[in-house]
């Protein structure tokens, strides 16, 4: 189980993970916080599954791409790695990889 710290991030994680398990967000949104409530428990496998659903039109791909390509580095797969963060650099050149953002911001993982 995951415990947070008060930073935003942390605080945007925990209200979206009420919204999910409260039913009231889309299938894409569920399927993305899942994903990153599967990389903190270390269920990256589960994880990826969850990212993968996560089609290119959605709000969530560039994120997804750069969490499957954390998950892909912790698994010593770099050259996949490497091509998941450049898809999501692709899409979105700004956007800092979500689980690495989670980290500074304090949020610590089971």
């Amino acid at each position: 189980m995951c415990t947070f710290s008060i930073t935003f991030v942390a605080r945007h994680f925990v209200m979206l993970s009420f919204l999910y398990a409260g039913g009231a967000l889309s299938d894409t949104t569920a399927s993305y916080l899942r994903g990153l409530e599967l990389s903190c428990e270390g269920s990256f496998d589960q994880a990826k599954e969850n990212f993968l659903t996560i089609e290119k039109n959605s709000k969530y791909y560039a994120a997804s791409q750069h969490c499957l390509g954390n998950i892909a580095a912790i698994q010593a797969d770099f050259i996949l790695s490497g091509v998941y963060h450049g898809v999501a650099k692709a899409f979105d050149p700004a956007l800092q990889p979500p689980l690495a953002v989670m980290y500074m911001e304090g949020v610590e993982c089971g």
